[in-house]
This record gives structure tokens, sequence and C-alpha cells, in this order.
């Protein structure tokens, strides 16, 4: 009796390993639905379910929608389900299945596979396009504001940081919901878009803050909000006519995420380091060669653009991903979405390294098509002219070669300029906490080419150095959910710092020469630095001096963009200088008086904006 049982419990499991196993529930998929009329009409679903790899997988006819087959892989949970979606397809559901035979009922394990797909209709969308007379706003999400502190903690949700403010790298209970309580702050302010840090899935026990350890790209981090209040802020927002961007990540893949604990070979490039590397780390690495990988991201973009009225999106292309996906990437989203933006996040300082990555004028990457980058080269350059600045002016000599190199790039009025960003110390602790070279940074990123990023609570001298660069906002300076701005407590270095960052943005949008002209850019000399921002409607010049003592300045160097006869209207302060004639300009409350010579005084440490009139 014994050997009858034995041997029927073999054959039990001969004939597991010789039919094909059917899985019974799907347990994760990407993506969860999709949208009937993208301009490539293939679809890959990667299912998670058991002994997926081995399933013969049936499609229920469906006019417009052609089922192209089940790929295996080498992971025997992992498959790949691919449709043809053609123009002739409605919205509705796709019904996936096996037949199963009815012996196959005895054997333990087996059962029925179906998966119910849907495919939704895209929406026409009220998307506003980008200008670069725009102010950008990046906003670290979790840092920002707390609206909602119900969603503090998520009790069916687990692992995930626990908020305490007291702790730097632990959640500080900002989301979405306060993002819109701030807008008429933003706007007051003059900001015309933000970009929210990643917001996407996150649970981890801790460092999520950032929300770039991301365990599902389909998602959003209820701690962060939920789609509902996601459309709640685009539309709040475009009240405003302020834009929304998102960072979006679809190459960051916590160890957490499932894709890690059910990996296909070849998705991630790290997947082959010692075995206790994939385990210590918190993020892997996308192997953009891999081409179920490269078709998981663009999914996820797409998915993100149809779902919600993005205006655009920040990605990490440079030194991560090669040229050929961007490019490709980069045309998909334009063919779907032409009035999206990509932002391409570089990390190089040399300005060839990053045109590489942008649409330019280099024969070898002549197909590129990115207008937009992140110009590192510039923030590197400004840093370096406001803290090592003294010499002959040799601080701003790599800021003068920066314009020139402007050349390599089809659209340098689109490059993303920044002075600071969330890996950087804050413009204010790098210049040493003084508001005068503060103001020459502020006055650099919003007068030259570009549309310029400013981070969240520069315009409050914000400090933050080291290891804390992801310091609060002050929650001290709402009343009330919805009011303004009130800074009547604050200092008042705060208080000048917030309405000369206000001023010069507005300058800035108001003036077309400013945000689209033509720079000319001259050599430092004696510690100051000129430069001219023009169009056919007007000119400015604007001028620094780094020194701790007054310059004069010859203005004869500048003669093919300013003469004697010229005035010079100075757009903080109002006043003005004739050269014909006496003339007065103001200096931090006092006046001098300025009589024919083609001069100009500038202060230690400052800088002026003139009209050339």
């Amino acid at each position: 009796m014994i050997k009858r049982k034995s041997f029927i419990t073999l054959l039990a499991l001969l004939s597991i390993n010789t039919i094909k196993a059917i899985p019974s529930k799907v347990w994760n998929m990407a993506p969860p639905h999709w949208y009937v009329g993208f301009s490539n009409p293939v679809l890959e679903i990667i299912v998670n379910a058991s002994e997926i790899s081995a399933a013969q997988v049936f499609m229920k006819d469906y006019e417009g929608v052609e089922f192209i087959g089940k790929k295996p892989s080498a992971n025997r949970h992992i498959a790949y389900l691919q449709v043809k979606i053609t123009a002739a397809a409605k919205p509705g559901f796709l019904e996936f299945y096996s037949n199963v035979q009815s012996s196959w009922n005895r054997i333990r394990g087996i059962r029925n596979f179906r998966l119910r797909y849907e495919l939704k209709a895209r929406a026409t969308k009220n998307v506003l396009p980008y200008k670069t007379s725009d102010v950008l706003y990046e906003i670290l999400v979790d840092r920002f504001s707390n609206g909602n502190t119900k969603n503090d903690v998520i009790p069916s949700s687990k692992p995930q940081d626990v908020v305490n403010i007291d702790l730097d790298k632990a959640r500080h209970g900002g989301d979405l919901q306060g993002v819109i309580n701030k807008l008429p702050y933003l706007n007051y302010l003059g900001i015309t878009a933000i970009n929210l840090s990643p917001i996407q899935n996150n649970k981890q026990k801790k460092n999520t803050y950032t929300g770039r350890s991301i365990t599902n790209h389909y998602s959003i981090d209820e701690r962060f909000g939920n789609q509902n209040t996601l459309n709640e802020l685009i539309l709040q927002s475009q009240k405003y006519g302020i834009k929304v961007n998102m960072e979006l990540l679809p190459s960051s893949f916590s160890h957490k995420h499932w894709m890690h604990n059910y990996f296909d070979t070849g998705w991630f490039s790290n997947e082959t380091a010692p075995s206790n590397f994939i385990t210590s780390s918190t993020t892997l690495r996308m192997n953009e060669r891999n081409t179920h990988m490269i078709k998981y991201a663009n999914q996820v973009a797409l998915w993100w653009a149809e779902s919600f009225s993005f205006s655009g999106f920040k990605m990490k292309i440079g030194n991560t991903l090669n040229l050929k996906y961007t490019h490709e990437l980069c045309k998909l989203m334009k063919d779907n979405f032409p009035e999206l933006k990509i932002y391409g996040m570089v990390h190089t300082d040399n300005s060839i390294q990053q045109a590489c990555y942008a649409a330019n004028n280099l024969v070898q990457f002549k197909d590129n098509t990115l207008k937009t980058v992140t110009d590192f080269a510039f923030f590197e350059a400004c840093n370096f002219a406001l803290t090592e600045g003294y010499g002959n002016g040799q601080g701003f000599r790599e800021l003068h070669q920066i314009f020139e190199n402007d050349l390599l790039y089809q659209y340098p009025g689109q490059l993303n300029t920044f002075v600071d960003c969330d890996f950087s110390n804050r413009i204010f602790s790098e210049v040493g906490g003084g508001i005068d070279k503060w103001k020459m940074a502020m006055m650099l990123l919003l007068t030259t080419r570009g549309i310029p990023s400013i981070y969240y609570g520069t315009e409050l001298l914000l400090d933050g150095a080291k290891e804390n660069f992801h310091v609060d906002f002050p929650a001290t300076l709402e009343k009330g959910s919805t009011s303004l701005v009130s800074l009547d407590t604050y200092p008042k270095e705060k208080k000048e710092a917030f309405e000369y960052l206000k001023n010069v943005i507005h300058l800035r949008r108001n003036n077309s020469a400013i945000f689209n002209g033509k720079t000319f850019s001259y050599k430092c000399r004696d510690n100051t630095f000129v430069y001219f921002r023009m169009d056919a409607l007007s000119k400015f010049m604007i001028a620094f001096n780094q020194d701790s003592k007054s310059k004069i300045i010859d203005l004869n160097r500048f003669a093919a963009q300013i003469t004697e006869k010229d005035t010079l209207i100075n757009m903080l302060d109002g006043g003005q200088i004739n050269f014909s004639g006496s003339s007065s300009q103001s200096f931090d409350s006092s006046t001098i008086f300025q009589k024919a010579p083609f001069q100009l005084k500038l202060n230690p440490n400052s800088v002026c904006i003139y009209k050339v009139k």
C-alpha cells in the first residue's frame, strides 16, 4: 500500500514537471491599466504570478486588439504579455486566460488563470505649455508643508518611515495638500511652475523622504496623498497659471520593489554584483540596454503623462541612461504629448559633455532632440564665481566661458539653470551667509539665459549645509491653510531677501530681453563682471563687483552696446544716470552724483541691473 501511494505521488510530481502549470492569481502587474490611441501600438504587460512563465496564455477576441503572444522569462514567475492596440480599438477590458484540462484539476495547486485588463480612453487635457519666461520652484514634498496630518502614518502600509521632525533622515510629514495650501504664496512670489520631488510609492523602513527609493512606479505614496489630491493640485495650480512638473524616475528601483524580488535576468545593471550588494543597497540601476526594461520605462512615462495633466517631467538621463534610449524616449513623449517638457537631469560640469545629451551643434550627436537639460556647468561656475572670486575676477572667468559655450546648443535659452539643489549646500550657506553675495547669485540666476529653478525656501535665506540639505520650509509663515505669507515677525534680512527675489522675478517675467534675449558677456576685469541681455525691444546691462572695495568701471569697454548718449535706468530703485550731464545714482539709500565721465561706480559686493535707453 505504501509503495502504491509513493507511486501515485511520484506520478503527480512528474505530471507537474511535464505539463504546463497554470497560475491561480496575479501577484503583480505593470502597467496596471493602459490607454488606447498611443503612437506605439505595442503594449507589453509584465505579469508576476505563480509559474506564469510555463503557462499557455490566450486572449479572448477583442476588436482592434491583436494578441502577439506571451514571452517567457528566466524567472518562472515572470512573463510578458504583448498586444497590438490598433486605431480601431475601443475602451474596454481584455481577457487573458488558460484552458485547463479536466485531468489537471486533480493536481494540487493547479487553477484556471483569468486576467481582466482595462483599456481606457485617452482624455483631452488642459496642459499649460512652457515658456522661457517661466520661473520654476523646486519642492521636496516631504519638507515643504504638512497639509494633512491624517496621512502621516498609514496603518496598512508596512514597513514605513515614521514621521519625526526631530530626525534629519526621517519623514517630516510634507504632502501634496501642503503644496496646494501654499499656492497663493508661490503665486505672490511670482513662481510660474513647480517641480515635485518623486511621489511614487516608497514602502521602506527608512530614508524614503526624498521619494527616490521607489517600490511601485504606478502608484502614489499614500503619505503624500492620492490621485484625487494630485489632480486637485494640478487644477488649483492652473488657476494661478502655474505649471506642475514631477521628477519621474522609471529607472530607479528600491530593493523592496516587487520587480527586485522577482527580477528577470538582465533587468538591472548591478544584479551581478556581490551577493550582499543588492540587499544592502537602497536602489537598483535599470539596465537601459534590456529591451523589456526600456519598454517598462517608456510605459511608466506614458502612463503618468496620460493619467495626470502634468506640464513636464524631470528625468535622470546623464551618466545613467544611454543616449539612444534618451532619444527614443524624447521622441515617444513628443509624439504623444507635444506640449510636455522633458527636463533631462545631467550631472557634469563640462559643457561639451553636457551638450551631448541635448539638441546640439556637435556633428557626432546631431540626432539629439532633447531641448532642456539641467545646466550643471552653470551651477558649478556660479558657485565658483561667488566663493572663489578673487584675483582679477577669476571666479567669473568660468561663468563667462559658460556663456561662450552656448554655441554648443541649439536651444541655450531652454537650459534649466540653478544655483543650489537637493544635493548641494544651500546657496546662502555656500556664499558664506551674506545677503549681498546671495543677491548676486539670484541676479545671475534670473537674468541669464535659460529657465531658472529656485530651490524651496531660497527666497527666505533657508540655510543648509553638509548633511542637512533637506531642511524644513518654515511652518510659521502660514496663518491658516490658504493665506499669503506673513513676514512681519521675520528678521529684516529675510524680509529684504524675499522682496528682492520677488522684484527680480517679476522684472524677468515682464521683459523679453531678459528671458528671451541674446547674451553679450565681457571678460572679467579687476573683480568686476558685465554682461548685456537684449532683443529688438530693449537692452539691459548687469554689472557685478565681487570685491570688498568699490570699483569704477570704464564703460568705453562696452562701446558696442552702450554710448555716452544713452541713459542707464536702475531697475531696482529707479535711479538714472545720464552721461551727457550731471545725474544721480542710488546705492543702498545713498546718492552719488556723477558728471560727464563715461564711467560707472559699483559698491563693494554688489550687483546692479540697468535698462539702457
